[in-house]
């Protein structure tokens, strides 16, 4: 009976951190594909209004593990794509424990209601989970993170590798369109494994601030050339991150663009 009202419905899809850059972008594309959306983040709705009434949206703490349990008896979701998470570096080595129960203990409830009734779950993951020794990872290359915030991605990483459904990791970071259309190919596909989603180009931090400057039209000459030796923060940072993405764009058809056209992408939707 499930698989005859699927053909008769669109595919509901949960998606956790609908209130962050991501979240929203990718709420808005799956909308635009004609999937029944369910939305969830701390506090109210940020998605904006003409989207939210397009879509369902729960205030949750995916923390409180009866408040998630309520939410999949009440939707039943069929794919879960979990992009809530405690990301700011810095803040997650200093509050260790709430990080850990937010991107950890979270992680795994979400994955214990999701096995009860969806058949995908996808979990957004980050570079962060390598040392950053090397640059130009692949999927299969080893995972040492040099922060708390980067182990307790392994750890959630981890729980999903071991869940009882299908499911797919995204590591990342990249152009938010890129990234969203990323994962609504994996949905298509119904892909599984782990899969790097970054953008077309390798560039140090240096090189995407100066492409940065140039689009904004801000003077380039401000911009100092430094070493991690300089900052000083509470999380130590991966040197060198950047993806080997030959699996995605292989297995998805995945397509980025460039830095450059990215940036003036994001600079034209803001104008």
């Amino acid at each position: 009976m499930r698989r005859l009202l699927s053909y008769l419905w669109p595919m509901k899809i949960l998606v956790t951190g609908a209130n962050g850059l991501l979240g929203q972008h990718l709420v808005n594309l799956l909308v635009e594909q004609g999937y029944q959306v369910v939305a969830t983040g701390r506090g109210g709705s940020r998605l904006p209004a003409s989207l939210a009434a397009q879509c369902m949206y729960h205030d949750t703490d995916i923390t409180d593990e009866w408040a998630v349990h309520e939410l999949f008896v009440k939707e039943a979701p069929e794919v879960v794509v979990h992009a809530a998470a405690m990301t700011q570096v810095d803040e997650c080595q200093l509050n260790q424990e709430r990080c850990e129960a937010v991107n950890v203990k979270a992680t795994a409830q979400l994955v214990l209601e999701a096995e009860a009734v969806s058949g995908h779950f996808i979990y957004l993951s980050t570079d962060f989970v390598f040392d950053g020794e090397k640059g130009n990872y692949s999927e299969d290359d080893h995972l040492n993170p040099v922060s708390w915030y980067g182990f307790t991605k392994v750890q959630a990483e981890s729980i999903v590798e071991t869940s009882e459904l299908p499911w797919a990791i995204v590591r990342t970071p990249t152009y938010v369109e890129d990234l969203a259309m990323g994962v609504l190919l994996i949905i298509r596909k119904k892909a599984e494994g782990i899969y790097h989603i970054s953008g077309k180009d390798r560039l140090s931090p240096y090189e995407m601030a100066l492409q940065t400057a140039q689009v904004a039209g801000l003077d380039a000459s401000l911009i100092e050339r430094v070493d991690a030796s300089v900052f000083k923060q509470p999380a130590k940072r991966p040197p060198v991150t950047g993806f080997d993405i030959s699996k995605a764009k292989k297995e998805l058809g995945y397509a980025p663009v460039s830095f450059e056209e990215g940036l003036t992408l994001m600079f034209a939707n803001k104008s």
